[in-house]
């Protein structure tokens, strides 16, 4: 697992994150490689995870009344992807977030 991109985005957010703190959090991290049109979460789920992509692209929207795709949003490499709103209050997102291309 590459995880060098992740660390120095954390301590960026946390400067004080040190090499005890951040074998804590590397022992808890799960690995993931999605292919193009893959589902990171979809409408319904409850996020119970932030991801993090170290490469790749992935688009969120909804889709509205009338059926149309609305984005909100694109992820790239080096960003954090979740919906915060439903991790945080653990309620089922209304929104979808699909790779653009092979993600990690």
């Amino acid at each position: 697992m590459h995880t060098e991109l992740l660390k120095s985005a954390l301590q960026e957010l946390n400067p004080d994150i040190g090499e005890v703190e951040w074998l804590a959090i590397k022992d808890s991290l799960t690995a993931r490689t999605l292919k193009r049109k893959d589902h990171l979460f979809q409408e319904g789920e409850v996020q119970q995870y932030i991801g993090f992509i170290n490469q790749g692209l992935i688009r969120e929207f909804f889709i509205d009344q009338d059926g149309d795709e609305n984005t909100v949003w694109f992820f790239q490499e080096r960003s954090f992807v979740t919906d915060y709103s439903s991790f945080l209050h653990n309620k089922p997102t209304k929104n979808t977030f699909k790779c653009l291309e092979e993600t990690e």
